[in-house]
C-alpha cells in the first residue's frame, strides 16, 4: 500500500515536471520569437538598471557600434559613452524614467568613429510585479535623413524668404480668405504676430476696408485660375501703383493662394506724361511742317501769277499819263498785288523758307521803336510796362522780322484787351538754358539766349485753342479783324532764328509769350546804304527762260521797251540747244528754276560748261532745293526770289552785266 502510494507521487511529480518542461520549452521559443524580432528590429533597444548598467541590447546596437556583447552588457552608460555625453545628453532623461516618466531627446551619436548620425530616443520606465522601476528601456531610431530634409527645407525656406525680401517691390501671398500669409512689405512684422485666422486681410491692410473690395482682381483670379493686372492711386499720397496676382496652385491644379507684387509706378507715371506732353509737341510740330510744306508749294504758284500781273501792270503804266483815271486804277492794281506779294511773303515765312537778311541786331533797340508806335494807337485803358535789362544783348536776326514778330504779339495782347482794359508787360533779359530745360524741345540747344517776354492781362484762351494758336488761318477773331496768319508767322520767324517760343495763358488769367533767341558773344553792327543806283535799260542780249508763257512774254516785252534784244524760250532742253548753237550771242541769261525736263539749276551747270563767264540770273516763286549757298556753288550770280517789281528787275539786270564785262555801254 504504501509503495503504491510512493509510485504513484512519483508519478504525479513526473508528470508536472514533464508539465514545467513543456511551459518552460514554450516560453524559451517565445522568448526567441522576441529576441528574433528585438534583433531584427533597425531601432537600437537596450535595457539599464538603476545603476545606468547596461543588462540587455539587440543586434542592431552591437552592429552600430562594432562591439561585442561583452563590451556592452555588464559596463555602464558612462563607460560607453563617456562623461561628458552622459552629464550632457542622456543622465537628465534616464533620471526621468526612473522616477516612472517617459522621455524623448534627439541628438548626434557617433559609434566606433564611424559618420556622425542623428537619432530620435525614447526612455520608458520597467516595472516589476510590485510596480517599482527597475529598469529603463531605451528606445532609439536613426533619424539622419529626416533631420538632413529638414535642414534642407529650412535653408529652402531661408533662401525664398532672402530671395523673396531682396526684391524692391512690395510682395505678398494670400490665401482664399485674403489672409496675408507671407509678406516681404515694411509692415510684415504686425502681419506675423498674428496666426491663421487671425492674420489681417489684404483689404485691411492696403484699402483700409472692413470688407473685400467690390470687383476684387484677386477673386477673379482664384476663379479663373489666369493671372489679373490692375492699377491703384492712393489718394492719401498721390502715388500710383501697378498690382499684378498671379495664381498658386496645389498638386490637384486647385487655385489655393496668390502672389500680389505691387509695384510703385508714380515715376513711371510722370514720366509718360511727360512723354505724351513729348509725343504732341512732336505731332504738331510735323503738322505745322506739313503746312509749311504744302504752303510753299502754292506760294510757288501764286508768285508766278502775281510776276505777270505786277509786270504787265508796269509795263502798261509807262504807256500811260501821269494822272489819268486808268493809270491811277493800274496803281490801285499794283498795290493790291504788291500787297498779296506780302502775304505771300508771310506764308513762305511761316513755312521758314523765306530769305532773311540776318545780320547782329539789338533787339532792344526794335523793342523801343515798336513800344513807340504802340503808344501813339493805344486807349488809355491799356497801360504798357517795359524793363530791359541794361546789359548789351545782341543777336543774329533779321530786324524787320523781329519787328513784325513782336508787333504781331503786342497786337494779339491789345485785341485781348480791348473791352475791359488791362496791362501789357514787355521785357528782355539774357538766360541760360541748360540741357534740362532744352531736351524737352525739338531743335533747341543749351547755351545764353536773349528770353523776350510778351504778357497780358486779357481773356486769356483755353487749351483747345492754346494747341493750335501757331497753325495758319486759325484765329478765334472777328471776320474783319484778323487773318489766322500772325502767330503762325511769329513761329516760323523765330523756328528760321534758331529760336523758340513758348505760350502760357489759361482762359480768364491772360497771356505770356516767351520768345528765345541765341546770344552773340561778340558783334559788329555795321550801317547799310540806301540804294541808289539808277533805272537803265540796254542793248546787250538776253536769253530768257521760263515754262510759264504769260511770264516769258510778259519779261520779252519788257526788256524790249528797255532797248536789249531778248531771246525767249518756254522748253529749257530748246534754251540748251539755242546757247549751244552760238554761245557767244548772249551776254546775260535769266532762267526759271522749276521747270520740266531740265530744271534751272541744272541748266545753268549745262550753259556753265560751254561758257564759264557768262552771268546768270535765276528766279524761283519757291523752291526747297536752291538756296543762296547752292546758287553760288554751281555759279549762279544772282538767286532772285519772284515776284520783282520791273525796277529792281531792270537794276540786278543790269549790275549783272556790268559785274560781268559783257555790257556794251
Amino acid at each position: 500500500m504504501h509503495i503504491k502510494q510512493s509510485h504513484d507521487e512519483l508519478i504525479r511529480r513526473i508528470s508536472n515536471l514533464e508539465k514545467q518542461l513543456a511551459e518552460h520549452k514554450q516560453v524559451v521559443e517565445e522568448l526567441n520569437k522576441y529576441k528574433f524580432i528585438v534583433d531584427a528590429a533597425d531601432e537600437f533597444m537596450t535595457l539599464i538598471d538603476r545603476n545606468y548598467v547596461y543588462e540587455a541590447a539587440n543586434k542592431a546596437y552591437f552592429d552600430a557600434g562594432g562591439k561585442k556583447r561583452s563590451e556592452i552588457i555588464g559596463r555602464t552608460v558612462e563607460e560607453v559613452w563617456g562623461r561628458k555625453k552622459l552629464d550632457n545628453v542622456i543622465n537628465d532623461f534616464l533620471g526621468d524614467c526612473f522616477t516612472g516618466k517617459e522621455s524623448y531627446s534627439e541628438d548626434w551619436f557617433k559609434f566606433n568613429e564611424r559618420i556622425l548620425k542623428c537619432y530620435a530616443i525614447n526612455y520608458y520606465p520597467y516595472r516589476n510585479k510590485t510596480n517599482d522601476v527597475t529598469h529603463a528601456v531605451v528606445i532609439s531610431h536613426d533619424i539622419t535623413e529626416h533631420k538632413l530634409a529638414e535642414k534642407k527645407l529650412r535653408e529652402s525656406e531661408s533662401l525664398l524668404r532672402k530671395t523673396f525680401e531682396a526684391v524692391p517691390d512690395v510682395m505678398t501671398v494670400h490665401d482664399k480668405d485674403f489672409h496675408i500669409i507671407l509678406s516681404n512689405w515694411k509692415k510684415r512684422e504686425s502681419i506675423y504676430e498674428k496666426e491663421g485666422e487671425n492674420r489681417p486681410h489684404c483689404y485691411e491692410v492696403y484699402m483700409n476696408r472692413g470688407k473685400p473690395c467690390e470687383s476684387c482682381p484677386a477673386s477673379k483670379v482664384f476663379d479663373t485660375g489666369k493671372p489679373g493686372r490692375f492699377e491703384h492711386t492712393d489718394k492719401k499720397n498721390g502715388k500710383s501703383y501697378e498690382i499684378n496676382i498671379y495664381p498658386v496652385f496645389d498638386e490637384s491644379e486647385n487655385v489655393t493662394m496668390i502672389l500680389e507684387h505691387i509695384n510703385d509706378i508714380t515715376e513711371r507715371k510722370k514720366t509718360e506724361k511727360e512723354k505724351r506732353k513729348l509725343e504732341a509737341r512732336l505731332q504738331q510740330a510735323q503738322k505745322i511742317e506739313s503746312i509749311g510744306t504744302l504752303a510753299g508749294g502754292i506760294a510757288h504758284d501764286f508768285n508766278n501769277i502775281l510776276t505777270s500781273i505786277i509786270g504787265y501792270t508796269e509795263i502798261v503804266m509807262d504807256d500811260l499819263d501821269e494822272g489819268s483815271l486808268t493809270k491811277r486804277n493800274l496803281t490801285e492794281i499794283l498795290t493790291a498785288s504788291n500787297r498779296a506779294k506780302d502775304l505771300v511773303k508771310q506764308i513762305l515765312t511761316f513755312s521758314c523758307q523765306t530769305e532773311q537778311n540776318l545780320k547782329p541786331v539789338q533787339i532792344g533797340q526794335v523793342v523801343v521803336e515798336v513800344l513807340r508806335l504802340l503808344r501813339a494807337s493805344i486807349p488809355t485803358t491799356i497801360k504798357i510796362n517795359q524793363k530791359i535789362d541794361d546789359k548789351p544783348m545782341t543777336v543774329l536776326a533779321d530786324s524787320t522780322m523781329i519787328h513784325q514778330v513782336l508787333m504781331n504779339l503786342c497786337t494779339n495782347s491789345l485785341h485781348a484787351m480791348d473791352d475791359d482794359g488791362g496791362t501789357l508787360d514787355i521785357s528782355l533779359d539774357p538766360v541760360f538754358l541748360d540741357t534740362d530745360y532744352t531736351s524737352k524741345f525739338h531743335n533747341l540747344n543749351p547755351g545764353n539766349y536773349l528770353r523776350l517776354t510778351v504778357e497780358d492781362t486779357g481773356h486769356g484762351m483755353t487749351a483747345e485753342i492754346k494747341e493750335r494758336i501757331f497753325e495758319p488761318y486759325f484765329t478765334t477773331k472777328e471776320h474783319d479783324k484778323g487773318t489766322g496768319l500772325g502767330l503762325s508767322v511769329v513761329h516760323g520767324i523765330i523756328k528760321n532764328h534758331d529760336g523758340h517760343i513758348t505760350v502760357d495763358s489759361e482762359a480768364g488769367r491772360g497771356s505770356k509769350f516767351q520768345i528765345y533767341l541765341p546770344l552773340l558773344k561778340t558783334a559788329v553792327i555795321k550801317k547799310v546804304k540806301e540804294d541808289s543806283e539808277p533805272v537803265t535799260g540796254g542793248n546787250e542780249n538776253i536769253l530768257c527762260v521760263d515754262d510759264e508763257e504769260q511770264i516769258i512774254r510778259m519779261q520779252h516785252q519788257m526788256l524790249e521797251r528797255l532797248g536789249y534784244s531778248v531771246t525767249s524760250r518756254i522748253s529749257s532742253y530748246e534754251a540748251l540747244e539755242a546757247f549751244k548753237a552760238d554761245p557767244n550771242k548772249f551776254d546775260l541769261v535769266i532762267t526759271d528754276m522749276t521747270m520740266p525736263n531740265i530744271t534751272g539749276d541744272k541748266l545753268a551747270i549745262e550753259i556753265k560748261k560751254t561758257r564759264p563767264d557768262i552771268p546768270i540770273i535765276l528766279c524761283t516763286g519757291f523752291s526747297e532745293s536752291i538756296s543762296e549757298e547752292r546758287a553760288s556753288e554751281i555759279g549762279i550770280n544772282h538767286l532772285l526770289m519772284k515776284p520783282v517789281g520791273k525796277d529792281d528787275f531792270v537794276k540786278i539786270i543790269r549790275r549783272e552785266l556790268t559785274k560781268s564785262g559783257n555790257s556794251t555801254r
